[in-house]
């Protein structure tokens, strides 16, 4: 019953010591300071209004006239935009945006947490450690100093489940998660 637990533990355990860390350190919604920094507050932050009008039907998903004299969006789409949680921004305002983008954050890491729990569970199976690890996996220092490009991060949440597809691959298993 306890191993079972596990799964959830390393997708809470990360997102807790997370929050504990934005309300320490006084960021949204725990202080007034937010996560569009740098890149964040130049584009993304545009990028992330404009995916919320596309999703909205208010634009357009192939072009738009929002860039410079217009041009193709797959490439802003497909490189900046694609990360599943992002639909959340659909269902707020504007003025929430630092709201939805903090929730952003915090999933995303939360969930590299999972993703390595389920490549290391797979890989040596029900080992105690597996939940030490999955949860450095979520905090090391790549996703806690670039928690503000969500785009990368989704990199990093989909790398055990690719690790893991390769691993099925060349044990000749199925090639369903590759």
């Amino acid at each position: 019953m306890r191993k079972k637990l596990y799964p959830l533990l390393s997708l809470f355990i990360p997102l807790i010591i997370i929050l504990a860390a934005f309300a320490a350190s006084h960021v949204y919604p725990f202080g007034d300071y937010n996560s569009f920094i740098s890149d964040g507050n130049g584009y993304y932050i545009n990028y992330f209004a404009y995916w919320k009008r596309v999703l909205n039907g208010q634009e357009s998903l192939l072009y738009s006239f929002t860039k410079n004299l217009g041009g193709s969006t797959v490439g802003l789409i497909a490189y900046h935009l694609l990360n599943p949680f992002l639909i959340l921004l659909s269902f707020c305002t504007l003025d929430k945006f630092p709201l939805i983008y903090t929730i952003v954050i915090l999933l995303t890491i939360s969930f590299c947490g999972l993703t390595m729990y389920i490549y290391l569970d797979e890989c040596f199976k029900n080992h105690g450690s597996n939940l030490i690890f999955s949860t450095s996996y979520a905090l090391m220092g790549y996703c806690v100093v670039n928690r503000w490009q969500v785009q990368w991060l989704t990199g990093v949440v989909l790398f055990p489940l690719v690790a893991l597809g390769i691993k099925k691959l060349l044990q000749n298993k199925s090639v369903l998660l590759y």
